[in-house]
């Protein structure tokens, strides 16, 4: 039987930090939990909600360092809370349902595919208490915008809030959508009243979702994970003087020309060493019966690829879930780099990666599509 445990630390850095956005350590995590529970390392995912309102925990060049005091008290609270939930594992029966929120936008293009499901899990234990509400919706936590120098959970923050007060002991749990271009209403605001509401209107929906939820003992469940190799662009001398032209304007602030002569001399310094024209990236599902899919990924995803999967995909219910495991930066969509978007033209530069071919996002898809149909097959197997 299927049995589930939760916990909940908390993570707030202390008074002083520097904020991201302002000015491979995902893997060692996994591997301690991995070492302190005896699981493998394939059956744990390590997932993020995205805050713009928090510490720098991955390299952004020129948007924030991290701060090794807080890496080390954040690693030590995540494993904590593994031990914790894992201490109060009990045998439970689950279920899933869908709702539909109207609070995102396409923040790229104007009237832009935006994927406004929620799909919400419900764990209960054998004596009918909610034990956990996992809940999926995809939209950048940037209520909080560049105004606000306040760490906070943004309005997933007040939609767990919402739910934990509900379920009197059991937990609401957010996991964040494919969401590379889209963002909540009023985002940038900076007002806790705005984050608040928002929160609490999906907590709402989750909780109309719930209470239709048929609950059932689960048969089978299964993991599988995939490695995919997205093609990157390898630049030449000629792609980094365009790059710099093309920035030209920015380049006449000091902080940005700083900024584009690292890009400059560390991109040189990584061509003169052979790199690999693709980034691997680690791509898990996890499926319940036939009934329930986890899709995981680890980078900002544009919400068309999430929509897509969840079109092919063989399971009445599926999560697509982003932020998981590393930070691969954004995956988005052609158009993007025809416009040469912040998305695919930008970032890549802030993380210390080369561009993305593209044509990733439809490797992505494709990939997924068929480590589900090989998961699939491995449910009904007899």
């Amino acid at each position: 039987m299927l049995k589930a445990g939760i916990s909940k630390v908390k993570i707030t850095p202390p008074f002083g930090l520097e904020m991201a956005g302002y000015g491979i350590y995902l893997n060692r995590i996994g591997k301690e939990i991995s070492s302190a529970l005896e699981m493998s390392e394939d059956n744990i995912t390590i997932s993020t909600t995205h805050t713009h309102s928090g510490p720098t925990t991955v390299y952004l060049r020129g948007w924030g360092d991290m701060d090794k005091n807080y890496m080390v008290f954040l690693k030590e609270k995540i494993i904590e809370s593994a031990k914790e939930a894992n201490k109060n594992l009990e045998p439970v029966i689950i279920g899933a349902g869908q709702g539909k929120v109207e609070i995102n936008f396409n923040r790229v293009v104007k009237g832009g595919p935006t994927d406004t499901a929620l799909m919400v899990l419900r764990v209960d234990n054998l004596s009918g208490k909610t034990k956990a509400i996992l809940y999926n919706y995809s939209a950048h936590a940037v209520v909080m915008g560049p105004d606000s120098f306040a760490v906070s959970a943004d309005w997933p923050g007040y939609a767990s809030a919402k739910l934990d007060s509900v379920l009197s002991g059991g937990m609401g749990m957010f996991l964040q959508g494919f969401c590379g271009d889209v963002n909540i209403k009023d985002n940038g605001s900076s007002s806790f009243d705005k984050a608040k509401e928002y929160g609490e209107i999906l907590a709402n929906e989750v909780l109309r979702v719930t209470k239709k939820i048929k609950l059932e003992k689960s048969k089978k469940i299964k993991m599988y994970s995939k490695i995919i190799n997205l093609p990157l662009h390898i630049p030449d001398q000629k792609d980094i003087e365009d790059m710099l032209q093309h920035y030209a304007e920015h380049r006449k602030q000091a902080n940005w020309e700083r900024f584009f002569q690292e890009w400059k001399d560390d991109t040189i310094r990584e061509i003169n060493r052979n790199p690999r024209d693709v980034l691997p990236a680690e791509i898990q599902i996890l499926a319940i019966d036939n009934d329930i899919l986890f899709v995981m990924e680890p980078g900002e995803v544009f919400t068309k690829w999430g929509m897509k999967i969840k079109e092919i995909s063989p399971f009445k219910n599926t999560f697509v879930i982003g932020y998981a495991n590393d930070c691969i930066g954004y995956i988005p969509d052609k158009d993007d780099f025809v416009r040469k978007g912040y998305a695919a033209h930008m970032v890549p530069l802030i993380l210390g990666f080369f561009h993305f071919k593209p044509n990733a996002g439809e490797i992505l898809v494709e990939g997924v599509g068929e480590l589900t149909e090989d998961i699939k097959c491995l449910l009904n197997k007899k």
